[in-house]
């Protein structure tokens, strides 16, 4: 029988797994979904709607206005925060890990240079600056959209930047400001919750974003929201829990206190 069971094999749960192995703790990956398929032959020609301005929806509409779409657009509410993959050969990922514990009323004005630096005004295209990109990373919970094409496509207006959302009308989608667009499709890129409360609900309590707090024996890993990137933080937590499950299983891998479970408590700016 295996000691633990890691719900989810996605690149979280597999480096929980590879982490617990190496240490001599056997773990079972359970996981079901199905392939996502972004593929924009289907809508070529159309006029498409994308609704959501994270990486996802970005992306999306980036797909669509280079795979031949009669017109793309993009409802935004919140302006994103959006900043280049690297500056100069610099990843910018770096700078989200040098800073990961600075106080928090000091990244502000320092993202807000970063994006004045690396990315033109597109305040005349329904893209403005957000006033506190930190700020709103914590109240939203939502990363940065690391730029990847869409600025040149919205400068160059091969994707439309349109008010957000408010109703569907018939054929018709209702934008904040009360025009009304008819788009062919629809497609919804608006985020999600965990959505853990029926697994989890009655042995853990539900936070902020949906966020479970973890309990003895029960962990949850690359379900937070890091400014220091997803993947860097996975590979940290991951060394973390295994020396606690190492504990409590009484496995007690060789030197996993020392680098592996050293100091757990601290927590660094990304929602747990």
């Amino acid at each position: 029988m295996e000691d633990v069971v890691i719900v989810g094999a996605g690149p979280a749960g597999l480096a929980a797994a590879a982490m617990l192995r190496a240490h001599q703790i056997d773990a079972i990956l359970l996981e079901r979904g199905r392939r996502i398929d972004r593929n924009p032959k289907p809508y070529r020609g159309k006029d498409v709607l994308v609704i959501g301005a994270g990486n996802s929806g970005t992306e999306i509409a980036l797909d669509l206005a280079q795979g031949g779409a009669g017109r793309a657009r993009i409802a935004i509410r919140t302006p994103p925060n959006i900043l280049p993959r690297d500056m100069r050969g610099f990843p910018i990922q770096l700078i989200g890990i040098a800073v990961q514990r600075m106080p928090p009323r000091l990244l502000d004005p320092l993202f807000g240079v970063l994006r004045r630096a690396a990315i033109p005004d597109l305040s005349s295209h329904g893209l403005p600056l957000p006033s506190a990109p930190f700020s709103q990373f914590q109240s939203t919970a939502t990363v940065p959209v690391f730029d990847v094409g869409f600025i040149d496509a919205v400068r160059n207006e091969s994707i439309e930047v349109v008010p957000a959302v408010t109703a569907l009308d018939g054929r018709a989608v209702v934008l904040a400001d009360g025009s009304r667009v008819y788009p062919d499709t629809i497609l919804a890129a608006t985020g999600y919750r965990p959505g853990l409360e029926p697994l989890v609900g009655r042995v853990t309590s539900i936070g902020r974003h949906g966020i479970p707090g973890p309990q003895p024996r029960l962990h949850f890993l690359g379900i937070g929201i890091a400014i220091s990137g997803f993947l860097y933080q996975v590979g940290k937590d991951s060394q973390r829990l295994t020396g606690e499950i190492a504990t409590e299983t009484g496995r007690s891998p060789r030197r996993h206190q020392r680098g592996l479970a050293q100091n757990p408590r601290r927590r660094d700016h990304h929602w747990q």
